[in-house]
Order: structure tokens, then sequence, then C-alpha cells
């Protein structure tokens, strides 16, 4: 019974590393889209950003 229950204790730890690998990839990829989308909609950064 033990060692289910600590194989099973690094699934949380995995799925929120995971979780938040992604949201710092995705905060990455809109710092670098947002200069572009500002040019394309000709419209300044405080718009866009809220």
């Amino acid at each position: 019974m033990n060692e289910t229950i600590k194989e099973h204790s690094w699934i949380p730890l995995i799925v929120v590393a995971f979780a938040s690998f992604i949201i710092a990839l995705d905060s990455t990829f809109m710092n670098v889209s947002i200069s572009q989308l500002v040019d394309d909609l000709h419209t300044i950064y405080y718009y866009i950003k809220f």
C-alpha cells in the first residue's frame, strides 16, 4: 500500500511543473508576437495588453 502512495505522490508535482512550463512558454510567445500584432492592427501596446 505504501509503495502505491509513493508512486502516485509524484503525479501532482509533474502536472503542476508541466502546467507552469506551458504558461511560461505561452507568455514568451505572446511577448514576442505583441509587437507584430501592434503593427498589423495599427494600434498601440496599451490596447493590446489590456
